[in-house]
């Protein structure tokens, strides 16, 4: 399987970033920083395979060219805390053929972002190194039908379920609160809330994006070597996921030093090989325990059959040996047994009679007759056991009561002297 990659980020003043510096990096080109003056000139940076701007609907033509794109950006994004642009960056299949790379990375950001209003830089970026990528910058701001930069957010009423302004009470009155404004008089005060104009913001466009991205490269993927926009752990697979390593880490390898990013994932690319190397020893153990398995209950059905017939054989030739010794006997000669045993006892006999045919049914009640009658034996004998040792108590006791001596009188205190 290929690897997945698509990262989200936002590119802001706070951060002391810049989106002329940030698109002339990826570009790979030369582009003036009209706020600040700078000139970012990386029109020098290898492997840019291709870079291109893509416009919304209502976007002047002069953002197509970057400059002018993202000097406006910086123009309109004034705050100092402000979103100049989001980047997407994602990896691209090596599988994929380098010349059908650009369409289908344009066809993504058509499809996800400029059909939703927003501008889009990107640029493709492969240095040999089998990490082929693209850089998508986006505006955050809408532009409105006249070509002019739209709110990215608007204040507004809060309301209730009816639709009814909700007002600000007073914790104190209870009442609605009020205020006097300079030649305004008197005002309501109501709650406000802060509307977002579109939902580019919204955190569930992450999922969006990323399963896009690799739903897009999947119909230009073998099957064995599709992507999935899924964690690990979300897809049930039992692999350590490897980190992010950067340009920085790969430019270190290539000459020659060890990358501290580069050899973690070397680790994890080992410790992954031997977990799967683990996994399909147990799932080949697993399948010869169910073969096994399937051969130990053939063996017990066949011997079970077996072994029913084989009771059924015997059982029959020892009722027909019993019924050939009984009726061989002189007249007469049960009389005693018939008299000790009792009515459970001849009635197999009984039934034995009839059919000619003894069964194992028959035989099985005549076993339990016989049991019951051992057993009733056994709880006889230990009963006389009993009642013997009882007696044999009593005797010995009697015998050492006969065999007491006399008890002698008491001796005098004293010495016996007058």
């Amino acid at each position: 399987m290929s690897i997945f990659h698509c990262s989200i980020k936002i590119i802001s003043r706070s951060a002391g970033r810049s989106a002329t510096s940030s698109s002339a990096y990826r570009s790979g080109t030369k582009l003036h920083d009209q706020e600040t003056g700078d000139l970012y000139d990386y029109s020098r940076k290898q492997g840019v395979l291709h870079a291109e701007v893509l416009l919304c609907e209502n976007a002047p033509a002069a953002y197509a060219d970057r400059e002018v794109l993202w000097n406006a950006v910086q123009k309109i994004e004034s705050q100092k805390n402000a979103q100049l642009a989001r980047e997407v960056e994602i990896a691209i299949p090596k599988e994929i053929p380098t010349e059908d790379r650009i369409a289908l990375v344009r066809e993504y950001v058509q499809e996800n972002f400029v059909s939703q209003g927003m501008c889009a830089d990107f640029a493709l970026h492969d240095k040999g190194d089998g990490n082929p990528h693209a850089h998508i910058l986006l505006t955050t701001r809408p532009i409105v039908k006249n070509g002019k930069w739209g709110q990215k957010e608007k204040k507004g009423y809060a309301r209730d379920a009816d639709g009814n302004k909700i007002p600000v009470i007073d914790p104190e009155t209870g009442q609605q609160k009020v205020r006097v404004r300079k030649g305004k008089g008197t005002e309501k005060l109501w709650q406000r809330v802060t509307v977002q104009t579109n939902d580019w913001n919204d955190q569930g466009n992450a999922e969006k994006w990323r399963k896009a991205w690799a739903d897009l490269c999947n119909q230009h993927l073998a099957p064995e070597v599709r992507i999935d926009h899924r964690s690990y752990t979300r897809q049930g697979v039992e692999r350590i996921p490897t980190i992010h390593e950067g340009s920085a880490a790969r430019e270190m390898e290539r000459r020659g030093e060890t990358a501290d990013r580069c050899e973690i994932n070397r680790q994890i690319r080992a410790a992954n090989d031997e977990q799967q190397t683990i996994s399909k020893l147990l799932q080949a153990l697993y399948q010869e325990m169910q073969d096994l398995k399937q051969r130990i209950q053939s063996i017990i059905e066949m011997t079970n059959q077996k072994g029913r017939d084989l009771l059924h054989e015997r059982i029959g030739n020892f009722l027909q040996r019993r019924n050939h010794t009984a009726a061989s006997r002189p007249a007469g000669a049960d009389a005693d047994r018939d008299r000790a045993a009792d009515a459970g006892a001849r009635q197999p006999a009984e039934a034995t009679q009839g059919t000619g045919e003894p069964t194992a049914d028959t035989f099985l009640r005549e076993l339990e007759v016989q049991v019951r009658a051992a057993e009733d034996g056994r709880q006889d004998r230990e009963a006389e056991r009993v009642r013997q040792d009882l007696a044999r108590q009593q005797q010995a006791a009697s015998r050492d009561k006969g065999n007491e001596a006399p008890s002698r009188p008491a001796r005098p205190k004293g010495n016996g002297r007058g």
